[in-house]
């Protein structure tokens, strides 16, 4: 079994530096997400159904205590005694401009089921199901993974007829479709 020596000092460096980097990087991408998440889907049906959110300012933790800790006791505490619950405005000063909603969902009772062939599991033939209303459907039938796969199965198709009209050209009724 070969010996395996430890890198030198300064590649240990590196290569810390770089993980570090690497993990900052990869956190910025999911707070990213979490972010499109919230205000995609979170916010819109919060505010159908009239749920406050709040937001807490937690960009300094040296003022921890008065920007996390303390709004949010004082909210807790008015909700567990059911009194009436500060607007988020109050608990920080830029809630409005973050907490309007960009894109109107609908809610849950006025889902409906659509099923999409076109995008659905091509080994079990299952279809994709879309739970939503008809924006919903109609911003699914829009997306580059429908439309690509709409595509591609135009092509397949043009394809098995290009086969079949070269088989019945040279009298072979034996054609091997895709």
């Amino acid at each position: 079994m070969p010996v395996v020596s430890a890198p030198p000092e300064a590649d240990l460096a590196v290569l810390r530096t770089k993980a570090i980097e690497e993990m900052k990087s990869h956190t910025r991408q999911y707070v990213l997400r979490q972010l499109s998440w919230i205000k995609h889907q979170l916010i819109p049906i919060c505010s159908q159904t009239r749920t406050p959110i709040y937001i807490l300012d937690a960009t300094d933790p040296s003022k921890w205590s008065d920007r996390v800790l303390a709004p949010a006791l004082r909210v807790a505490r008015a909700f567990i005694n059911q009194e009436h619950l500060p607007s988020p405005t109050q608990i920080f000063d830029r809630a409005e401009e973050l907490l309007n909603p960009t894109r109107q969902t609908s809610t849950p009772d006025s889902w409906k089921h659509w099923a999409c062939e076109i995008c659905g599991d091509r080994e079990s033939g299952d279809p994709m199901v879309i739970v939503g209303s008809e924006k919903e459907w109609n911003l699914h039938l829009s997306s580059r993974r429908h439309k690509s796969r709409e595509k591609a199965r135009k092509k397949r198709k043009r394809y098995e007829e290009w086969l079949l009209a070269q088989a019945v050209k040279e009298g072979n009724g034996d054609v091997e479709t895709i």
